[in-house]
C-alpha cells in the first residue's frame, strides 16, 4: 500500500458554481425625506409631438418626458 497513487478525476460539464455572499454595509443607506427631492422644472412641460397622440395621451397636451410605456401584444397583432 506505500506506492499507491491517488488520481485526480477530470470533471466534465459546467464547472460548480462559486458561492459569493455580498457584503451589506446598512450605512450606505441615505435616508431622504420628500420635501428634499429637488426635480429640474423641464419634468413637468410635456413634449408635443403635434399629432392625435397629444390629447390620447395626456391631459397636458403631449407626452410627459420619462413616461414609461410598455405596449402588449402578441407580434403582427
Amino acid at each position: 500500500m506505500k506506492n499507491v497513487e491517488i488520481q485526480k478525476v477530470v470533471k466534465r460539464g459546467r464547472p460548480s458554481k462559486s458561492v459569493v455572499s455580498p457584503v451589506f454595509d446598512p450605512s450606505s443607506i441615505k435616508l431622504m425625506r420628500g420635501s428634499e427631492l429637488v426635480f429640474n422644472e423641464s419634468l413637468f412641460k410635456p413634449m408635443k409631438t403635434n399629432s392625435e397622440v397629444d390629447v390620447i395621451m395626456s391631459t397636458e397636451g403631449g407626452v410627459m418626458p420619462g413616461t414609461n410605456m410598455v405596449f402588449v401584444g402578441g407580434p403582427c397583432t
